[in-house]
């Protein structure tokens, strides 16, 4: 367990920390560009306003728990309906009745991004790009003559594109959905997972032309796994030890073993996808009886082993994601005797941890959000 700072450093790691940006810890195939079907300027430069600190759902709201003193800060109204959030450094992707909206975190208003609601039963992934500029999305919807379509693409706001689309017949088995595991923009790469099917496997897009290629297998009794935001690293939970797969040509699959008894989840990759962040909890696999967490563990690329960046035991714990800078966590953890919800910031070299407060009643933490770019 790790000590608690002095009040003058902690009132220092405080400031600072909240200074920072956090990162925010997927038949027929059919491929073709789609010309530009939305007006909305989504990637508009936005005037600047510091705007830190935790968000959540509040009923029909979305709020701010800033790193200031004072009342919490409404940006802006959320639907009751809203599903399938997607938080980016500017944005807030979501779901309402069939159509794609982004609501600004800036000006608290929103704008209706693509407008699907001609897809009957319609299911969704959305994940913004590295650079929170676009929106890659997949949709899967009920076909006329049975099966399901596939649809995958990216939209900034000023022109629409479909990467991919695919049938399933109703009689053969195939994906389901994709999952959407990273989309760098400049480097106009994609990564998507199928969901479903005989074979799960890892399908890399180039953005700009939709040409599509498997890199690689996913083995079957993968727990969890998460993409680098330069989507060129893929971790891997499996039982007993987490693997790093590189995905470029000529790199060594590496392996580090954890504890026994315990797995890991909610990896979480640093903004240069040097460092993989993970929490460690009790038991052999995630099962449906609440497994306690034991800490959050940061592994460096360059290591061969992973070092404890919080240690403590609470019955929930999940990681909201990296500062900007790559120097501290963001961890939220349930208290077993109050049962209230708190989040603290923990320096990722295993120093200080510092409360940042109890997570409101009712509230459904959405993610962390630093200063606009």
């Amino acid at each position: 367990m790790l000590g608690r700072p002095s009040p003058i450093v902690g009132r220092v790691l405080l400031f600072a920390l909240f200074a920072l940006a956090l990162v925010a810890c997927r038949g027929t195939l059919e491929v073709g560009i789609e010309p530009p079907s939305t007006p909305a300027q989504v990637g508009a430069p936005l005037p600047r306003r510091d705007l830190s600190g935790l968000l959540v759902r509040d009923g029909d709201s979305l709020v701010l728990f800033s790193a200031g003193q004072g009342e919490p800060e409404v940006i802006g109204p959320l639907p009751a309906d809203a599903s399938h959030l997607s938080l980016g450094s500017r944005y807030l992707a979501y779901v309402h009745q069939g159509a794609i909206h982004a609501l600004d975190l800036e000006s608290g208003g929103s704008t209706l991004l693509l407008d699907l609601r001609d897809r009957p039963h319609a299911d969704f992934h959305l994940l913004w790009s590295a650079d929170g500029s676009t929106l890659a999305y997949s949709v899967a919807w009920s076909a006329a003559g049975g099966g399901r379509m596939i649809e995958i693409g990216v939209t900034d706001g000023y022109a629409q594109r479909t990467l991919d689309t695919l049938v399933t017949p109703e009689a053969a088995p195939g994906p389901v959905l994709f999952q959407i595991m990273g989309y760098d923009r400049a480097e106009a790469r994609l990564v998507a997972r199928p969901l479903g099917g005989p074979a799960p496997a890892l399908w890399a897009y180039d953005a700009n032309t939709g040409q599509r290629s498997e890199i690689l297998e996913v083995p079957p009794e993968t727990l969890a796994l998460a993409l680098d935001s330069q989507a060129r690293k893929l971790a891997l939970v499996l039982p007993g030890e987490l693997q790093l797969w590189p995905l470029d040509a000529g790199a060594e699959l590496r392996r580090l073993p954890l504890p026994a008894e315990t797995y890991a989840a909610w990896l979480c990759w640093s903004p240069d996808g040097e460092r993989l962040a993970y929490t460690l909890h009790e038991g052999t696999l995630p099962g449906l009886a609440v497994s306690a967490g034991l800490g959050v563990w940061v592994w460096p690329m360059g290591e061969d082993r992973a070092w404890p960046a919080w240690q403590t035991m609470h019955p929930e714990l999940a990681l909201l994601g990296w500062t900007a800078d790559g120097s501290a966590l963001a961890i939220e953890a349930l208290d077993g005797v109050t049962r209230q919800r708190s989040v603290v910031l923990g320096d990722a070299e295993g120093g200080a941890v510092v409360p940042f407060g109890v997570v409101c009643a009712g509230c459904r933490v959405v993610g962390w959000l630093g200063s606009l770019p």
